[in-house]
């Protein structure tokens, strides 16, 4: 994935729980959010799963995204990576009220 926006609730809890259970200190830097993270904490990161609707009837697939897909390490720096999440606030386009909508990038 090369890039994705998450609903800023969502978001803050994402950024919450890799640092409390991973150890990944998240802050907002340009252009996307840097993480203080040890090599050892990286390679433990869960894979995220999503249940994404697939047509209008409703059907569902579970979606996952591995750590790689959604952290990535800077090569030069040791201990730094980047998040692929930014967080937004969904403004509505159709959806439904109560519902989150997260854009996922190719």
């Amino acid at each position: 994935m090369s890039f994705a926006m998450a609903p800023q609730k969502s978001f803050i809890s994402l950024i919450k729980t890799l640092y409390q259970k991973h150890g990944a200190l998240c802050k907002a830097a340009q252009p996307i959010w840097a993480c203080q993270i040890s090599l050892e904490n990286y390679a433990k990161l869960p894979k995220l799963t999503f249940n994404m609707v697939q047509n209008k009837e409703g059907a569902t697939q579970t979606f996952e995204l591995p750590r790689h897909a959604y952290m990535k390490l800077d090569p030069k720096h040791p201990g730094l990576g980047f998040l692929l999440f930014t967080p937004w606030n969904f403004q509505g386009l159709g959806g439904k009220e109560g519902e989150e909508y997260w854009v996922l990038g190719a």
